[in-house]
């Protein structure tokens, strides 16, 4: 076969010169666009049967009643069933309300205070939250088209402990000092990284004389 016949140049030649009926209508092209419009049936696939929605016309939208083009509709004609036959549309996700807050887990024991410090209240049983990532969070929120309903949990385990109630959902978030590792990320999604870790050396301005110096490990 010649291989200009299968350059794009050729396949685009052949599909405008298209002239045939199929499932979706008459398929003909003229000066590079379909010379009908065509008239498109939107359904509700439910399973292994559907509902006929509506008709969706070019320039017009969306018309149940095919004949009279000039009923232009925002919104579906017939009603959409979700999935677990619901006629609601769904958010996404569950908000949180008042009465079922999203629980955050905040590591208690830390070693940089600078970034997650967690003190006792002024009331019996309550906490006081400081720190960069506490007030990054605050600032995070500022910035939500919408009110996130949240609760602080002071976390007294180890940190890989506080991504596993994360993974199982013990918590819904965690805020704080937590490095991200290989084996974390297989279990929970981080935010992007907002401080730089890496690795630093300290040498005495006055070198020992002992050539075995380098052996001694640093304080």
């Amino acid at each position: 076969m010649d291989s200009d016949e299968n350059s794009p140049d050729s396949l685009l030649k052949n599909i405008l010169s298209s002239n045939f009926t199929g499932l979706s209508g008459e398929i003909h092209f003229q000066q590079g666009k379909l010379l009908h419009d065509p008239i498109l049936r939107i359904v509700n696939v439910i399973g292994k049967s559907y509902n006929e929605l509506d008709f969706w016309l070019p320039g017009i939208g969306f018309s149940k009643n095919i004949g009279y083009v000039g009923n232009k509709s925002a919104d579906f004609t017939g009603t959409v069933i979700w999935p677990d036959d619901s006629k609601l549309v769904p958010k996404g996700w569950e908000m949180p309300t008042n009465t079922k807050p999203m629980i955050i887990g905040v590591p208690a024991r830390t070693a940089f205070e600078k970034f997650v410090k967690v003190d006792d209240g002024k009331h019996p049983g309550q906490k006081k939250y400081d720190g960069f990532c506490i007030e990054l969070f605050y600032e995070v929120l500022t910035v939500l088209d919408y009110d996130l309903i949240y609760q602080f949990d002071p976390h007294n385990g180890t940190y890989d402990e506080l991504v596993h109630k994360v993974y199982n959902k013990t918590y819904d978030a965690a805020v704080g000092d937590i490095t991200i590792l290989a084996n974390r990320t297989t279990l929970v999604e981080f935010t992007q990284p907002y401080a730089e870790t890496g690795l630093s050396m300290i040498d005495p301005v006055k070198p020992e004389s002992s050539a075995w110096m380098f052996l001694k490990p640093c304080p």
